[in-house]
């Protein structure tokens, strides 16, 4: 079973809870890795490697609000599409990651479970989309500021 996003921003909020103790925070990471070692997404690996490193002295450390903005970051991509990166409001594919509710994605149509049911999908719709002039399946939805690259910069590491 993997180790999902949601669930080390959840035991990360957890440990910044407990208080702001680089050190120790750096020691939970580094006993995540090696218990999920293999069972996440790259860029989670990344980002726990770099959390393990507060363990080695203050040299290393990530003030507290980063810690914080981090895991904000990481469950915003819980409710993104993995095609677009839109803030759904609500998880399309489930709180197990694996149920997907079907809904469409507003901006790039997208049905969640059929159309992006694994990433060489995902990567061919978004394609399609993007060489159609990215338009909004809900044009009425579209904010008056919108902008493709910085929505996309929150689509799941693993659907990029």
């Amino acid at each position: 079973m993997t180790y999902s996003r949601r669930e080390f921003a959840k035991d990360l909020k957890a440990q910044l809870d407990l208080g702001y103790e680089p050190k120790r925070i750096g020691s939970w990471a580094h006993k995540m890795y090696l218990q999920h070692c293999g069972r996440v997404d790259r860029e989670l690996e990344e980002i726990i490697v770099d959390l393990f490193v507060l363990e080695e002295g203050p040299e290393f450390e990530i003030p507290e609000s980063k810690l914080r903005e981090l895991i904000k970051t990481l469950e915003d991509t819980i409710y993104s599409c993995r095609v677009c990166g839109l803030n759904q409001g609500f998880e399309p594919w489930g709180e197990d990651d694996k149920t997907p509710t079907f809904d469409i994605c507003d901006c790039c149509g997208v049905q969640f479970g059929y159309e992006d049911c694994n990433v060489f999908y995902v990567k061919k719709f978004r394609e399609g989309w993007i060489k159609n002039g990215a338009k909004w399946f809900c044009p009425k939805d579209k904010p008056e500021n919108w902008s493709l690259e910085e929505q996309m910069k929150t689509i799941p590491a693993e659907y990029k």
